[in-house]
């Protein structure tokens, strides 16, 4: 009876303990930064697997939502030649103007740098529906316009001016 108990109990600490590690994030800002210092930018990108919700989506969302800490990391890797990295980071910090345009402003670069204003302001989201983008125009604008920051005013600019000599908007399947 001791045996099935023990034997039950560790089945459920296993059982417990895997679902801890899969739930617990794949890694923080810091110890990519630090994996970035040690090893270099080039070598940790290429071993972040881009699975569906895997490493690679964790890093991207993170940068989306305007965390601070992954903001910080952006410059570590901007100098890669890895240009599926560089779309997704443009897009991404597009995508984190109206969660955190300060942050956003403080990784990227005046001229054509990557990640660039021109890059960065410029529309680069691709997931979104026409509903969604309007809703991200307006609160990227607002972002922006409420910002003291001399790259926040040119960033306004570039994203008026695309949106501007943008064609209609069509949803395609």
């Amino acid at each position: 009876m001791k045996k099935n108990i023990f034997c039950i109990m560790a089945a459920v600490l296993t059982s417990s303990y895997s679902t801890l590690a899969a739930n617990a994030p794949p890694l923080t800002a810091k110890q990519f930064i630090d994996s970035v210092k040690k090893e270099g930018a080039q070598k940790v990108i290429a071993g972040i697997p881009d699975a569906d919700n895997g490493e690679w989506d964790y890093i991207m969302h993170n940068i989306t939502n305007g965390n601070d800490d992954w903001l910080k990391a952006v410059p570590w890797v901007s100098g890669t030649n890895s240009e599926a990295w560089h779309e997704d980071i443009i897009s991404a910090l597009a995508g984190a103007i109206p969660a955190n345009v300060e942050g956003v402003m403080s990784v990227i670069k005046s001229g054509d740098i990557t990640p660039s204003i021109n890059q960065v302001c410029s529309m680069p989201i691709y997931n979104k529906n026409i509903p969604q983008l309007n809703e991200y125009f307006v609160q990227a604008v607002q972002a922006l316009y409420k910002s003291h920051n001399p790259k926040a005013k040119k960033c306004l600019e570039q994203l008026v001016k695309t949106v501007g000599q943008a064609g209609p908007f069509k949803e395609v399947d």
